[in-house]
């Protein structure tokens, strides 16, 4: 039978740790079934009820979408009540998969007092998260950073980078900073259910885990600390069409646990709008805002050559932001630098590409803007997915690329 049920579960001071069995075809999805989360302040009094929920947030995914079945014997009812709410924001944004209904709980407990106070909101140092504490930092939120999310838990340089900036945040805002510490992604065996997805172009991360995967590790600390609201940055806007996104207000927004709201925080404002709000803050506060966008890096820092940080640099430079007062340094920030690495070291331009040309538009004439960014100016995003040039040297670095995979094949052999 395909089964997953909870077998022990520890709570010591800071710690929780679930030990869960497995049967049948959740050992194809399953990479680790001892679960665990580290919080920086005790939660040793936490319900049984409230303790499964960080658990079941990165797996009842997993079970709606391949069939299989969940048995708790103790649940939050919060949480058990709002779940049918949840799984219909997934069924509207994938029409084409059957989704199962395969929960089934003993008890459920009613948690919460009525009395939680205190918001939080998630915060990873980048545009996203910044442009959505600092929007909300009068109601003083709790910064939560969550380590084993996009800075992974071998990555020791990277965390200490990630968490000595966000302690600093925290410290120039007043604010608390809570840090969690789990493996909720190197349970699931990402691999097998992404390709079982069948989809080109998903991820079981970016399509289906990351939103309630990363809300629910705050289950315990809604309980410890009278956490009655949370905010998590949204990564899109209303405006992009046919969305595919684990974290979407139609599946966030309906997430609760112990009387804790969940709100989808900036989905009315696109990356630009975000992005001239941070300026426009450092600005008037006379302050730096040290954002951390990068996905290549694993030190914790800015590469200043990724899509990535190439996109949030020319955002910055366009609402007349200082790059060094922003994160980014070094030789690779001046403009034709941006412009030399997006033509001939990245990938080809993203949708999010067409509000920067937007903004460019909207800024400059052609007599006006920059020279080393004319031909975006002229041709958006085609200026480089249709050019040529970019044609043969992404071909180009295919072929070495594998001519140097078969190289070391042969070395080994």
């Amino acid at each position: 039978m395909d089964k997953l049920s909870i077998d022990t579960i520890k709570i010591k001071d800071n710690r929780l740790e679930i030990i869960f069995k497995i049967s049948g075809r959740w050992k194809q999805y399953i990479s680790d079934t001892n679960f665990y989360c580290e919080y920086n302040k005790s939660i040793k009094n936490l319900p049984e009820s409230l303790a499964v929920v960080p658990l079941l947030g990165n797996i009842l995914p997993i079970a709606w979408v391949y069939h299989l079945k969940i048995k708790i014997k103790r649940m939050d009812e919060d949480f058990y009540n709002n779940l049918s709410e949840v799984m219909d924001g997934y069924i509207n944004m994938y029409p084409s998969i059957t989704f199962y209904d395969c929960l089934e709980v003993g008890e459920l407990e009613k948690n919460g007092d009525g009395h939680s106070y205190k918001t939080a909101c998630f915060f990873s140092g980048g545009v996203d998260a910044y442009y959505t504490f600092l929007r909300h930092r009068k109601e003083n939120p709790v910064l939560v950073t969550v380590w084993g999310s996009d800075v992974a838990l071998d990555d020791y340089k990277g965390w200490k980078k990630v968490n000595n900036a966000v302690k600093e945040a925290g410290l120039t805002y007043g604010a608390e900073n809570c840090i969690i510490k789990s493996n909720f992604r190197e349970i699931v065996n990402a691999n097998a259910l992404t390709a079982g997805l069948q989809h080109p172009g998903w991820s079981w991360w970016h399509e289906f885990q990351h939103g309630i995967g990363l809300i629910t590790l705050m289950a315990p600390l809604s309980y410890a600390d009278k956490i009655g609201r949370l905010y998590i940055a949204s990564s899109y806007t209303a405006d992009v069409k046919n969305l595919t996104c684990a974290s979407d207000p139609s599946i966030d927004n309906h997430v609760r646990f112990n009387g804790c709201e969940v709100i989808h925080d900036g989905f009315d404002t696109n990356r630009q709008g975000k992005v001239r709000y941070i300026v426009e803050f450092a600005k008037q506060n006379k302050t730096s805002v040290d954002l951390r966008v990068c996905w290549v890096s694993r030190g914790g820092k800015n590469c200043c050559i990724c899509e990535k940080c190439c996109r949030t640099m020319m955002a910055i430079y366009l609402e007349d932001g200082l790059l060094a007062d922003f994160g980014f340094h070094g030789e690779n920030t001046t403009l034709i630098k941006i412009a030399r690495n997006m033509k001939y070291k990245n990938s080809a331009l993203s949708r999010d590409w067409d509000v920067l040309h937007d903004r460019f538009l909207e800024k400059y004439t052609l007599s006006t803007v920059p020279k080393e960014w004319k031909w975006f100016y002229r041709g958006g995003t085609d200026s480089i997915n249709n050019n040529l040039v970019f044609l043969i040297v992404k071909f180009s670095k295919k072929v070495i690329f594998r001519l140097k995979k078969i190289k070391r094949k042969g070395i080994s052999a």
